[in-house]
């Protein structure tokens, strides 16, 4: 994508197939794109620290934006311990404010920067899984 031309860039369904392919590649777009819910959110479940880092100021305080990264933060623990539910790590992060093995909210805190102000709603609002 950093090789792409600046015709391509501006093109939304040339930028949409880079970002589903490689999140790493809305850190090359325009900032049009970096503010697209549709563009952001296809990144987001490929690399979400550095996609909400990348994207529109607007979007990294999006609650949308912000579950999705979440969400996909979730998927990569439980593939790393399979017995364990999407309902049981959102469950121990909220009820303990620590983290269960293999999740460090410290490290996700980090990460995802300016949207972390938006973690704990997010994860009250999912709290009644």
């Amino acid at each position: 994508m950093a090789d792409a031309s600046e015709r391509l860039k501006a093109e939304h369904g040339f930028v949409l197939a880079a970002v589903r392919l490689n999140g790493e590649a809305l850190a090359h777009v325009p900032p049009k794109s970096k503010g697209d819910r549709e563009v952001v959110l296809a990144a987001v479940v490929k690399r979400p620290a550095l996609v909400l880092q990348s994207c529109s100021e607007e979007l990294q305080g999006d609650v949308e934006v912000v579950l999705a990264a979440v969400e996909a933060v979730l998927d990569a623990a439980i593939k790393l311990n399979p017995q364990l539910t999407m309902q049981a790590w959102l469950q121990a992060l909220v009820a303990n404010r620590t983290s269960p093995p293999a999740v460090r909210v410290r490290r996700i805190e980090v990460d995802f920067g300016p949207a972390t102000k938006l973690i704990p709603s997010v994860m009250e609002a999912h709290h009644e899984l």
